[in-house]
């Protein structure tokens, strides 16, 4: 639950929480492993020969320290911190409903982390590499079922039978492993025993997770069929980007507007042939994404809050489908939505190459007019219009006054877009025009 808040909620309660729960969890986890491991063997009438009796011993011994270790992890938790994050945080968690398309996103993220693991278990079975599937799975599991009701109410069974194979091995594997540690004065016969058939249960539960998850209709591919593609993925980038932002910004509603009055301009612009229509598919969105979150920072500063806003969106994990490239040329276009110009010695805009510089440059001089147009944070310009004159572009906003100061502002914001068009860009309201 922690983990799957914090990557859209950017309250540090969430980290304090799980860390909290750390120590107490692994020693639960390490009772109930060697638990298991007890009953494995009695299951394997195991305890039979002089192997069985060794392991058996060892494992009781061990499990009384581990159990020890486990309440004093318990006695040491803190009970009062953890009543007030049950009573903070389920609030903060309420504004992110259940089923979003932020979501979405993360459960994806948790099926290709998971999907990766099941690839390197397929080529090299080795122990290690189904522990780690075991443990992607389960991380893939919990986020669907904290998070995406509708779709675990049809995977649950699903998931329940893989959780069930997948631990089945690593007990296995955990039990032979114990085996040949203590089992050195054993006999030999004893020990060719327990390897055949910790073996033949292993191959058991490897085939029938097979069956399930190799070929046309396993149930990897029809997981991925019912997580965001094409379209919807984008979308749902979108989403995570808005409900991080709307944590941190304290008037979100502002840069909502602010986005929808972007996009209009550089579609203007794009339309009157001012500037190229890049081919690039992901421009519009790097626009709105920058503009969503071009205030985060005045969660962190009050003086300069773009500068902040530029390290925090650039800390961001990149969600499925984007790039750590096109995080950092969002996270330049909200850093220059005010302050300096950008420039080729500036430390982050300079390292990008050419035609990155050239595209954050207009992307930064829309955000940077469209955020001065809702200076007030009023949302009184509602529509953008752009017209391309021979000698300057005319950019009609309906609900504009001109008034100063904010004439002003606006006659300092146009700056930077009128060096991508190489001309003057005049803002007009839209009832001069007749």
């Amino acid at each position: 639950m922690a983990d799957g808040m914090m990557s859209v909620d950017p309250d540090p309660d969430w980290k304090g929480m799980k860390k909290a729960s750390r120590r107490l969890t692994r020693g639960l986890g390490e009772l109930r492993d060697i638990q298991v491991q007890i009953d494995r063997t009695a299951e394997l009438r195991m305890p039979e020969d002089t192997l069985g009796r060794i392991v058996f011993e060892v494992l009781r011994s061990r499990e009384l320290r581990v159990r020890e270790a486990a309440a004093e992890a318990l006695r040491e938790f803190d009970r009062r911190e953890w009543k007030a994050w049950s009573r903070r945080l389920p609030e903060r968690a309420r504004r992110v409903p259940p089923g979003s398309p932020a979501y979405e996103l993360l459960a994806l993220k948790g099926w290709e982390q998971a999907y990766a693991r099941h690839r390197e278990a397929m080529h090299g079975p080795s122990q290690a590499a189904f522990h780690r599937l075991r443990i992607a799975l389960k991380r893939f599991r919990y986020t669907v079922e904290n998070f995406l009701p509708q779709r675990h109410a049809d995977w649950a069974d699903d998931f329940k039978k893989l959780q069930t194979l997948l631990g089945e091995i690593h007990d296995l594997d955990v039990l032979w492993a114990t085996a040949r540690r203590v089992g050195a004065k054993a006999a030999p016969r004893d020990r060719a025993r327990w390897k055949k058939q910790i073996e033949r249960q292993r191959k058991l539960c490897l085939d029938a997770y097979r069956e399930r998850m190799i070929g046309r209709k396993s149930l990897w591919r029809g997981w991925r069929e019912k997580l965001p593609q094409s379209e919807k993925l984008e979308a749902a980038a979108m989403e995570r980007f808005a409900v991080w932002a709307s944590f941190l910004d304290p008037d979100f509603a502002h840069a909502q507007h602010v986005a929808e009055l972007a996009l209009q301009l550089q579609q203007g612009l794009a339309a009157q042939g001012v500037v190229a229509d890049h081919t690039r598919p992901r421009l519009r969105a790097l626009l709105r994404g920058a503009a969503l979150m071009h205030d985060v920072g005045r969660a962190k500063a009050k003086a300069g809050h773009y500068k902040a806003s530029y390290r925090l969106i650039r800390r961001l994990e990149p969600p499925p489908g984007w790039t750590p490239e096109e995080i950092k040329e969002m996270a330049l276009v909200a850093r220059y939505h005010q302050g300096t110009v950008p420039g080729p010695k500036q430390k982050g805009f300079g390292s990008l190459p050419a035609p990155q510089q050239r595209e954050t440059l207009l992307l930064a001089g829309i955000l940077r007019l469209a955020c001065t147009l809702d200076a007030y944070h009023t949302g009184s310009v509602r529509k953008i219009e752009v017209e391309n004159e021979p000698d300057a572009v005319i950019v009609w906003a309906t609900g504009y006054e001109e008034e100063e100061p904010l004439a002003s502002w606006l006659a300092g914001s146009r700056h930077l877009l009128e060096m991508v068009c190489q001309r003057p860009v005049f803002v007009r309201g839209a009832v001069s025009r007749s």
